[in-house]
């Protein structure tokens, strides 16, 4: 994951070139670590899970976007095909920050197969509700 869209503190307003396993990521760092992403496009995935080791940790349907939907940058519009969210534990969200694989997997549905995504740092910073 290399560039600018990789880095911490990227720019929110960095905008992913469409494909099905391309997403921007930011984690709520409240009482509860959530993972939320924003990528994709119209065709998919239509579900994405998070791995460890052999076993899922979360695993849920993304959405398609609108007009009023969020983007993982709080108020800013939405800038991309999908959405999706789902709360994590410490220490995956320290390898997503990290980067670390060797951890977790964050995988979508594509054409019937999991595939590995990538995922690019936001930039964002989330502290519970805003």
């Amino acid at each position: 994951m290399a560039g600018e869209s990789s880095r911490l503190g990227s720019n929110c307003g960095y905008q992913l070139t469409p494909a099905q396993t391309e997403f921007r990521y930011a984690i709520d760092e409240g009482s509860e670590r959530r993972l939320m992403l924003s990528g994709g496009t119209a065709a998919g995935p239509e579900q994405i899970r998070v791995r460890r080791g052999a076993g899922v940790v979360a695993a849920a349907p993304t959405v398609l976007t609108t007009t009023t939907s969020s983007d993982v940058c709080r108020n800013h519009p939405p800038r991309d095909a999908r959405w999706w969210s789902a709360l994590i534990d410490d220490e995956v969200a320290d390898a997503i920050r990290h980067s670390d694989t060797s951890l977790y997997r964050v995988e979508a549905l594509v054409d019937g197969q999991w595939q590995r995504l990538r995922l690019h740092d936001s930039g964002c910073r989330w502290k519970g509700a805003a």
